[in-house]
C-alpha cells in the first residue's frame, strides 16, 4: 500500500481572489489465500444426488459393504469409475476439500484518486461578501 496527498493555495489578488486545490492518491494491493473449495453434501434434499460410482460394477448389482444402492442414488446399471479406490458408491453426507486444485488465491488492487481545484475570495463589497467554488473529481 502506498499513497500521497498534496494541497496548494495561492493568492492572486490579495484576499479577493485565491486559487486552491488538492490531490489524493492511494494504491492498495491485497493477497488472500483460502482453503480449497469444499464440495457440498453429495445428498441434499430436493436436489439431484451426487455420487461417485465404485471402481468396478457390483456383482449382481448389490454393494458388498452396505452403503447406498444404485437405486438410492439413481446410478445407471453397470456404471463404474476406475479412479474410485473403494468397492462402494461414494455418496451421502460426505464433504471434501478439493486439494488437487490448490488453495483459492485472491489478488485485489484498489486505486483511489481525488482531485479538487477551486477559487475563493473574501472582503468583497466593503468586506461583507465572500465566495467559494470548486470542482472535485
Amino acid at each position: 500500500r502506498w499513497g500521497g496527498y498534496a494541497a496548494f493555495e495561492t493568492k492572486i489578488c490579495d484576499d479577493q481572489f485565491r486559487i486552491f486545490g488538492d490531490f489524493y492518491y492511494v494504491d492498495a494491493k491485497t493477497h488472500d489465500e483460502l482453503a480449497p473449495t469444499a464440495t457440498g453434501d453429495f445428498e441434499t434434499p430436493g436436489r439431484v444426488t451426487i455420487f461417485v460410482p465404485p471402481n468396478h460394477p457390483f456383482p449382481g448389482g448389490v454393494p458388498p459393504f452396505g452403503g447406498p444402492t444404485p437405486e438410492e442414488v439413481a446410478m445407471p446399471p453397470g456404471a463404474f469409475n476406475p479412479f474410485n479406490p473403494f468397492e462402494q458408491i461414494i455418496s451421502g453426507g460426505t464433504r471434501a476439500r478439493i486439494f488437487d486444485f490448490g488453495d483459492r488465491l485472491i489478488d485485489n488492487e484498489n486505486i483511489a484518486e481525488r482531485f479538487t481545484v477551486g477559487v475563493k475570495g473574501d472582503k468583497l463589497f466593503n468586506g461583507t461578501w465572500g465566495y467559494d467554488g470548486a470542482f472535485m473529481y
